[in-house]
């Protein structure tokens, strides 16, 4: 299973993140993590996971010379297309999250959402999440 890793850029140092991502990757056991190469907070701690995991890591990046103003939303959709399960880890507030979730969304990906705080020290119990798998039928 390839699980592709997102989230808000400010939460590599968090531990609820962290704890998030260890446990996701123990009940999914992926054979691979797909993110970001060029991003920080969540994309930065899933290459930091995959490396303590020993899982292999896609990462895409920026194309700047194809897509201009276009290339934050062509590497996110690129990085979803090529997952099979996408992992949210959000703050609620970043837009950058919030297009990807969409993107999932249209393309029918199924998803598991967090929200959590932006504060470094709170309890297990302090973050919502969700599943779910958008089907678009026409």
């Amino acid at each position: 299973m390839r699980l592709c890793i997102f989230g808000t850029r400010s939460f590599y140092d968090n531990q609820e993140a962290s704890r998030i991502i260890d446990e996701e990757i123990k009940n999914l056991n992926p054979s691979m993590i797909i993110t970001a190469g060029d991003a920080d907070g969540i994309c930065r701690l899933a290459i930091e996971k995959a490396k303590l995991h020993s899982i292999p890591c896609e990462l895409h990046f920026l194309n700047r010379l194809k897509y201009a103003q276009g290339m934050y939303h062509h590497r996110s959709l690129e990085v979803i297309q090529s997952s099979d399960f996408v992992l949210f880890i959000h703050n609620g507030e970043s837009k950058g999250t919030k297009n990807e979730i969409e993107l999932a969304k249209k393309i029918g990906k199924a998803c598991k959402y967090y929200k959590i705080n932006d504060e470094p020290v709170f309890s297990v119990t302090d973050y919502e999440t969700e599943e779910f798998k958008f089907d678009f039928a026409v």
